[in-house]
């Protein structure tokens, strides 16, 4: 994606990159997916992504972090240009982190994944 698409991405909320043909893909999936969105994506409709995740992926676990942007910053708007020029409010990177650890205890241990605190 050129520099200027990915600017327009950050303001009208598309890329223009459809997804719409990589639902075959994901049912093809038999390994658990943990699936990690930002609630403010302007990149990414995170909203379809997951629809289309739930629809097609059979041992799926999601979780969006509600201020969160692409990059799992915290964030005002989720536009591409406040990545850039603020105010970014921190990231969500340890307990990005932290989420997937448990996630992958969870599966390993064969138990439901519950949640994260």
């Amino acid at each position: 994606m050129d520099q200027k698409r990915l600017e327009n991405a950050g303001e009208t909320g598309s890329s223009d990159d459809s997804i719409s043909d990589f639902g075959p893909h994901l049912a093809k999936l038999t390994c658990p997916v943990l699936a990690i969105f930002g609630g403010r994506d302007r990149l990414v409709d995170w909203e379809d992504s997951r629809r289309l995740y739930e629809k097609n992926v059979r041992n799926l676990t999601v979780h969006v972090f509600a201020d969160a942007n692409h990059a799992l910053q915290r964030c005002v708007t989720g536009s591409v240009r406040e990545i850039f020029t603020g105010p970014c409010l921190g990231h969500y990177g340890e307990e990005s982190m932290q989420l997937q650890v448990e996630w992958l205890k969870s599966i390993g241990a064969g138990k439901p994944f519950v949640g994260f605190s």
